[in-house]
């Protein structure tokens, strides 16, 4: 942006500290929100996709890595370093919340063979799926991308 020839040139201020403390609070917020928004958007996907049929899959991955692709952005611009803050010695963390929604969707894929082995392992058990192969299924599904999700806004939190 080039400066406006009608106006004297001003020094650039710091951030206060409340503007500080407002921008802390709410990136804390979003980051300590983001899993039970998660865990809300999966439950209400789960039971939105027998409306739809035939858009299972689209319907209970895509809506919920939406969500969380929509919150680490949020976060981002939330956490970004001012340009023109000489002052500023926070580090831009953009690139961990960023990719946090990838990391989320590979660890589905591996969330996705634990349930298979679970699957397994429950039908072989007793002749077919035993009772508590069919709870074994479900943590063994959400555990990593729940693990994955804890550990990206952990990192996130610490290089803040």
């Amino acid at each position: 942006m080039e400066p406006n020839p009608y106006e004297s040139p001003q020094a650039v201020q710091p951030l206060d500290r409340s503007r500080i403390v407002k921008r802390s609070v709410d990136f804390a917020a979003i980051l300590l929100l983001t899993p039970p928004a998660m865990v809300i958007a999966v439950l209400a996907c789960c039971s939105a996709q027998d409306a739809l049929p035939g858009y299972e899959l689209p319907i209970m991955f895509g809506i919920p890595l939406g969500i969380l692709l929509g919150l680490m952005i949020g976060a981002t611009l939330l956490w970004r370093p001012r340009k023109d803050d000489p002052n500023s010695t926070r580090r831009g963390i953009g690139g961990v919340l960023q990719a946090t929604p990838f990391c989320v969707a590979v660890a589905m894929g591996a969330g996705f063979v634990l349930a298979a082995l679970a699957y397994v392992a429950a039908g072989t058990a007793g002749g077919g799926m035993a009772a508590w192969g069919e709870w074994a299924i479900l943590p063994a599904f959400w555990s990593p991308p729940g693990v994955t999700l804890l550990l990206m806004l952990w990192l996130a939190w610490r290089n803040r």
